[in-house]
């Protein structure tokens, strides 16, 4: 074979090689197969959102031509100066009646209007609650974080936003003693001072009243005419009103006496809150607790006599507590028949 033949197969085969690598790099392999549509993102089916109507509760329809009244019942848990840990959590819980003709419901508040707040919501709204019933009512609290003893006030408010009076008062409270903390106790009195009534110098008197202590006051005053054969006294409003002034006028000008601060007695003040009686009388006392005050009256013949007295139907009792007064507590119980 010459050299020229050589050349010439050499360059055949260098060609062929060439077409075959051109055909293999010109035609792809298959793809794999996806079964979506290129550059399309998936679809997505958002639910649709509920409209308010369909998601809230609608309001009870609001009450006409009804009244709104309360009445305190008990202290299920934590009564007045219960003794906390610093920063302790606790529920309190008040028994209320409703004395009134409109219902309670969710439009009803108990509102935290002053004094230590303790963490308390500011509204806590009432469960359904018919006339004539009760409703047991619970805020949860926080005791302060430093020792002393706390009072945190609250009212009952109806969907128009006035208080609702709660049998004399417009307020219910709480009251607990944190740490160390203590309650002033004054010396108790048994006759009232000569001097005539004055104001506190230099303060702003803000009465407190305890709801517990005037219905421990009733129960021993019952339970004493029940041993006696006697018929239970009945709680009247209009009296009610006149012993809780009364306590609320020898707190506030520091005094303790049958005539008030500004000389009426006890059968003008009677009159004067709507009851007209054809018997009336009055004992009060100044310090301690119920059961001082009742042991006191119980166990002197004439305030004895009061309490046992069978012309008595009526009657109302008044608690005040001021610090810093001469005795820091005040009761007032008055009888009275129609």
């Amino acid at each position: 074979m010459t050299t020229k033949n050589l050349r010439w197969i050499m360059l055949v085969l260098t060609v062929l090689l060439l077409t075959a690598c051109v055909r293999s790099t010109a035609t792809p392999p298959p793809e794999a197969t996806v079964n979506s549509t290129p550059n399309t993102p998936p679809t997505v089916t958002a639910e649709p959102a509920l409209s308010a109507t369909e998601t809230a509760t609608p309001l009870p329809t609001p009450q006409a031509d009804c009244t709104d009244g309360a009445l305190y019942v008990d202290d299920v848990s934590i009564p007045d100066n219960t003794r906390m840990q610093p920063g302790q959590a606790f529920t309190k819980t008040w028994r209320l009646k409703n004395t009134g003709t409109c219902i309670w419901n969710v439009r009803y508040g108990l509102i935290f209007v002053g004094g230590e707040q303790m963490g308390a919501a500011i509204t806590t709204p009432l469960s359904e609650t018919p006339p004539g019933q009760t409703l047991d009512i619970s805020v949860e609290l926080k005791a302060p974080a430093r020792d002393g003893a706390f009072t945190g006030l609250f009212e009952l408010r109806n969907p128009k936003g006035s208080t609702i009076s709660v049998g004399v008062v417009t307020s219910i409270w709480v009251k607990v003693v944190v740490g160390n903390g203590t309650i002033s106790a004054p010396t108790v009195a048994t006759t009232a001072p000569a001097s005539a009534a004055t104001v506190v110098p230099g303060t702003v008197c803000k009465p407190q009243q305890s709801l517990d202590y005037i219905a421990q006051i009733l129960g021993l005053l019952n339970s004493a005419r029940a041993d006696a054969k006697l018929t239970p006294l009945n709680i009247n409003g209009a009296l009610s009103a006149a012993a809780q002034a009364h306590s609320d006028d020898m707190a506030c000008n520091n005094f303790i006496g049958h005539n008030g601060s500004d000389g009426s007695s006890i059968h003008a003040r009677v009159a004067a809150a709507g009851y007209a009686p054809s018997y009336s009388e009055e004992i009060i006392y100044a310090s301690g607790t119920p059961q001082d005050a009742f042991n006191w009256w119980i166990n002197d013949k004439t305030h004895r006599d009061a309490i046992l007295n069978p012309n008595a139907v009526d009657v109302g009792i008044g608690y005040t507590y001021v610090p810093g007064t001469a005795y820091g507590t005040y009761y007032t119980v008055d009888f009275a028949a129609p």
